[in-house]
């Protein structure tokens, strides 16, 4: 999900497979005036990563993309009317009622915005279903945390299992875990600090704009696959250029 410049837009992700952390559902307002701007991200120069995708626009009323999961790089664009606060409470029916799967749900949220929602904000995160939900982050977030739990919403049965049943993680062995929360900045720094909000630096290898997730991404791969002292120079040289 997420909301920007004073409307939202909601972000699903698939919940199976490989490509179980990748976004392939964006819902937004049919009312923001900004939503042709935001969409025009995805032509952003330094988005190497988003090469080769494919942005489909689909009617809110059903969509293969709301049911099946695409193994490339597919993008289902749909739109919902109302302003910030209606959108909202649509999106979250929509995601809760349209789309399978409860794994994780991505929610870009405009801290002016937030703060005029109030408690129909912290209200939407409560009756929204998903196992893992990120605010101005990537839901990747709470895999990579050990404390965090990651895993479907509670109460699929086996007869409708979706994204799954139980969770994995959860370093602190918290029972009967609902879902997990991740909060991050909605500006990166330095232009974080301008308007006093937390951020992080280096600039996160999901955002759009970093020049440098594609190398960053890889460097962190084979230092997984196979740690070295000698591989770090290189993954912090890469991460500090994004």
């Amino acid at each position: 999900m997420a909301f920007q410049a004073e409307h939202v837009v909601t972000q699903k992700l698939h919940n199976n497979g490989y490509n179980c952390v990748a976004s392939q559902v964006l819902v937004l307002s049919s009312d923001w005036e900004q939503k042709d701007v935001f969409l025009a991200l995805a032509e952003h120069p330094a988005a190497e990563h988003w090469e080769d995708r494919l942005l489909l626009d689909v009617p809110a009323d059903g969509d293969a993309a709301f049911t099946e999961e695409y193994f490339g790089p597919v993008l289902a664009v749909t739109q919902l009317p109302g302003d910030p606060r209606q959108f909202l409470d649509r999106a979250v029916d929509f995601a809760n009622e349209k789309l399978a799967g409860t794994l994780g749900a991505n929610i870009v949220l405009h801290p002016r915005t937030k703060r005029r929602l109030g408690r129909s904000f912290t209200e939407a995160i409560t009756r929204l279903r998903y196992g893992t939900i990120a605010i101005n982050a990537w839901t990747g977030v709470g895999y990579l945390t050990a404390r965090a739990s990651w895993g479907a919403f509670p109460g699929h049965p086996l007869t409708d299992v979706q994204s799954g049943i139980g969770v994995v993680h959860n370093a602190l062995l918290l029972d009967h875990v609902e879902r997990t929360v991740a909060h991050g900045p909605f500006r990166p720094f330095p232009r974080s600090v301008a308007t006093g909000q937390l951020a992080i630096s280096p600039r996160p290898p999901w955002f759009v704009t970093n020049r440098t997730a594609r190398v960053t991404g890889r460097r962190l791969a084979a230092f997984a696959g196979r740690p070295g002292w000698s591989k770090l120079p290189g993954i912090f040289a890469s991460a500090l250029r994004g």
